[in-house]
């Protein structure tokens, strides 16, 4: 019996005899909803996917949730796309060893990047539509490794018939789920994936290595980016009670004994806050909304900075609202907004009449 629930496979077992023993216990399953010769998160996974619907025999699974500019769009813009040379450096050598699949999603199960022996990639698109822009979360497509990390949150393997679909058994695959350092939050799962016969324990030690690799990749990120804010605005800090704090709302500058915590909730935008503390304060935005100055307010009141909600895409007149008012606009001013919304660092007068009126746009 293998000791770590987590792990489909260890050295001893065969998988041939494992793959049997497992599809009798699905098939025992879906006739009476026993659950014997299971794991214990195969078995929760199996029934939250039954709970949710999915089909156990479909013949085609994981909807395709993004096109392929949309998919291109989304990775470009995901914290770990930043690793994605560091990924490669970890799994490569043996994903392409063994014929295996190194895939990152996102923290929906969406398959953002995809990379491994061509042939392995097309059989897996094919076969049961593992490919860039498909949804492999459990809703979408039963237990597996991608879904089955993000929805327990933990590193798994799933081997042969520990896939809920059907299609899906003839493959395993071990995913380990990767947080951001700065808040705690799930960014998405790096996974191998293969044909059954590449089963091996090591590819889950490998999928958990690489993930606390890129966790690690990440916090330095942090940690530059922290040392950047403070250069730049810690002598705004002055005085007792006062602390600079990220968009996140970690103090990383000033004064953490009146906080009460080493993490803020900051309104959007700044403005009037209470501290756990119970000490009346006001977070004043610095630079670009990049970090805030918390100050103690004694009392006294402060006006926070607006707050524009702008919405242009998919609709034929803009909606606008300044701190939760409508506000009418016409066309040029809107185009405007959206300019400088798109350049947060500022335009100067010729850059915005280039971009309103062309070659012939005068600044006055």
């Amino acid at each position: 019996m293998i000791s770590n629930p987590w792990l489909a496979l260890d050295t001893a077992t065969v998988p041939v005899v494992r793959a049997r023993e497992l599809r009798q216990a699905w098939e025992e399953f879906l006739d009476d909803g026993q659950l014997t010769e299971v794991r214990d998160p195969i078995a929760r996974s199996w029934e939250r996917s039954s709970a949710a619907g999915v089909d156990p025999s479909a013949a085609r699974i994981a909807p395709r949730v993004t096109g392929a500019e949309e998919t291109c769009e989304r990775w470009a813009g995901h914290p770990l796309s930043t690793a994605a040379e560091l990924i490669r450096s970890c799994l490569s050598p043996v994903g392409d060893a063994d014929g295996n699949l190194v895939v990152v999603s996102d923290a929906d199960g969406v398959l953002l990047w995809v990379r491994g022996p061509e042939s392995v990639r097309l059989d897996a698109a094919d076969a049961m539509n593992f490919t860039e822009g498909a949804g492999w979360g459990e809703a979408d497509a039963g237990t597996n490794a991608v879904g089955t990390a993000l929805a327990a949150n933990h590193a798994v393997q799933v081997f042969a018939a520990e896939h809920f679909n059907e299609v899906v058994q003839q493959w395993t695959c071990a995913a380990a789920p990767v947080h951001d350092p700065d808040t705690g939050r799930l960014l998405g799962v790096i996974d191998l994936t293969g044909r059954m016969i590449t089963a091996h324990p090591h590819s889950l030690a490998c999928a958990v290595a690489t993930a606390q690799a890129v966790e690690s990749h990440l916090r330095c990120l942090v940690q530059e980016r922290d040392a950047d804010l403070r250069a730049c605005y810690e002598d705004r800090v002055t005085g007792r009670r006062q602390a600079l704090v990220t968009r996140s709302g970690r103090v990383i500058a000033g004064d953490r004994s009146w906080t009460g915590r080493e993490r803020i909730a900051v309104p959007t935008g700044g403005g009037e806050l209470v501290l756990p503390t119970g000490v009346s304060a006001f977070a004043e935005p610095v630079g670009h909304e990049e970090a805030f100055v918390v100050r103690a307010t004694a009392g006294r009141r402060r006006r926070r900075r607006p707050l524009l909600d702008l919405n242009l895409l998919g609709r034929e007149v803009a909606e606008v609202a300044l701190d939760g008012h409508s506000v009418h606009l016409g066309r040029r001013h809107t185009e405007i907004l959206a300019l400088l919304v798109a350049r947060p660092n500022g335009m100067t007068t010729e850059e915005l009449a280039a971009d309103l009126y062309g070659d012939s746009g005068q600044p006055g």
